[in-house]
């Protein structure tokens, strides 16, 4: 069962395939390759009944035999020594803040977790060290019946090209995806992925940024408009972005209730939104959520020059470039289709997962680098902040086989308009190329 992490979870797939074999015990066996297993899984279940092999090297300066790790897990706040090592930004990136890549391989040892001695990098040093090493079983009490091997990619890959990827996949952390991170942790150091250490469950704080609504920001990258439609009245938000010293950055700006369209245009005039729909020399950053009353809000758009979003269950959407993104290519749809209108004017339409669109607000909210990466207005009142803490993220338990997930609730049903205004602002900023976008690389292992 080739990649057997991506069985879906919950569904016993490994358990189905396993009592099939049964009745010729004498003459079966299963082989599981795969990358990092979710944690709680089926799989996971599974490796820790298991023998636990572990590839095990020799340290160059103790000769005790350790096994490669990335990190070594917090003991009281702090990360005990070994692991992989390597110089402080400061003394590997170039002058306009680019990595040297010759500077970086320099830097780059394994502190052994033993010793603390130094094993520098070089292709021909790792492969010397795999010729003396060894599996080593960790699990003395485990099921000789499920004999698991791992091995990680600091075993074979080029430590340079490793750190790379880490440092990439931390920038896509500071972007809103965990994506990068998740792909690090299941491919690269072939560990179980577990979300839950890297987004909480808890009430996000307050995010008061010190200042008031209507304040300007003149390190604004982007400003975009999103808006929430309702039967007989709208709710608005205007949130800027920038991308600063290589950290996400987002205020917000102002946000109102409409009664009609005519104000939401007024607010993006003061703001100097563009309006322009499908019109490139103008652009446009303003959308409307589409999935309520959909041909009119179409023609909607099509009237002031706005762009419509559409949530769906899909996960992700492939582009052309092969990568996956939480939003769909653009879909140029007729505002007047079906009402027999001889003329036709076309608005751009997006579709976008609700779920991405959800976890990606919750891990930039939770962003500290130490000030907060998402901030709103001081003064945006009771009301916004009751509707954007609508829908809370919690852990639900599988009754199959007992593993735990992410879900949403929704707290408020009735008053959640912000905050589906706040998880579009975050749809826009990924098309901006400001939140994480998802590589296409879904095939290797280590």
């Amino acid at each position: 069962m080739d990649e057997s992490w991506a069985y879906e979870e919950g569904e016993g797939w490994i358990e189905q395939v396993h009592d099939r074999q049964a009745s010729y015990p004498w003459s079966w066996s299963m082989f599981l390759p795969s990358s990092g297993q979710t944690e709680g899984s089926e799989l996971d279940v599974l490796w820790k009944k298991s023998t636990q092999k572990v590839w095990h090297i020799k340290c160059d300066c103790c000769g005790e035999e350790i096994p490669y790790v990335w990190s070594l897990p917090t003991k009281d706040g702090q990360i005990p020594r070994g692991g992989m090592r390597w110089g402080d930004d400061e003394s590997i990136c170039n002058d306009d803040g680019t990595i040297n890549k010759e500077r970086l391989t320099d830097s780059i040892y394994y502190e052994c977790q033993k010793c603390y001695g130094k094993m520098p990098w070089s292709a021909g040093r790792v492969a010397k060290r795999n010729i003396d090493g060894r599996y080593v079983q960790q699990n003395k009490d485990g099921d000789p019946k499920i004999d698991f091997y791992n091995y990680n990619a600091i075993a074979h890959f080029p430590w340079p090209d490793l750190v790379m990827l880490w440092k990439d996949a931390s920038a896509e952390r500071q972007r809103g995806s965990l994506t990068g991170i998740e792909n690090f942790i299941r491919k690269r150091l072939a560990e179980p992925w577990d979300e839950k250490k890297y987004v909480s469950t808890d009430k996000v704080p307050e995010a008061c940024g010190g200042y008031k609504r209507g304040d300007s920001w003149p390190d604004a990258k982007f400003l975009f408009c999103t808006v929430d439609v309702q039967q007989d009245h709208y709710y608005w938000r205007i949130r800027a972005w920038a991308m600063i010293d290589g950290k996400l950055q987002t205020r917000g700006i102002d946000w109102g209730k409409a009664l009609s369209t005519g104000e939401i245009k007024d607010a993006c005039d003061k703001w100097n939104i563009p309006q322009g729909g499908l019109d490139r020399e103008v652009g446009c950053r303003v959308f409307l959520d589409g999935n309520y009353n959909t041909a009119q809000v179409r023609r909607i758009c099509a009237e002031n020059g706005w762009m419509m979003l559409r949530g769906d269950e899909k996960k992700q959407f492939r582009h052309k470039d092969g990568l996956y993104r939480m939003y769909s290519p653009i879909q140029y749809v007729d505002a007047w289709e079906g009402t027999g209108a001889g003329n036709q004017l076309f608005v751009g339409q997006f579709w976008f997962s609700k779920l991405e669109a959800k976890n990606a607000l919750a891990l930039i909210r939770s962003i500290r680098d130490p000030e907060p990466a998402w901030t709103y207005e001081d003064d945006a009142g009771p009301v916004y902040e009751k509707q954007i803490n609508a829908w809370a993220r919690i852990v639900r338990q599988r009754k199959t086989d007992g593993s735990e997930f992410y879900d949403w609730i929704n707290r408020s049903p009735h008053d959640d308009h912000l905050a589906d205004c706040e998880f579009m602002q975050v749809v826009c900023a990924s098309m901006a190329g400001l939140v994480g976008v998802t590589n296409q690389d879904n095939t290797d292992k280590s």
